[in-house]
């Protein structure tokens, strides 16, 4: 079998270093991603998807942390020939 590919529309919170090197606290509302990941807890390990995501948020900074923290929308697109689904548990953990 194979594994299906989702569109998330997402809300994430990340830390980036402010002024005076002090950490700030921002959050980004109805970001979208595509990734073969199930849920939340293995989109947060998806670093293409995380990619995609902070490209969304702005430039300005070095973020610190990055997480998806709510999941609004998943919608399944597509099927991927290429993965098999006995390999999703290897490569999500």
């Amino acid at each position: 079998m194979y594994q299906e590919i989702y569109y998330y529309t997402v809300d994430v919170v990340y830390q980036k270093k402010g002024r005076y090197k002090k950490p700030m606290v921002f959050r980004g509302y109805n970001l979208y991603t595509i990734s073969r990941a199930k849920d939340m807890a293995s989109l947060n390990r998806c670093t293409s998807a995380i990619e995609q995501l902070k490209s969304q948020v702005g430039k300005g900074g070095t973020i610190m942390t990055f997480r998806v923290f709510n999941v609004k929308e998943r919608k399944t697109i597509g099927v991927s020939s290429y993965y098999k689904e006995e390999d999703y548990n290897n490569e999500f953990g």
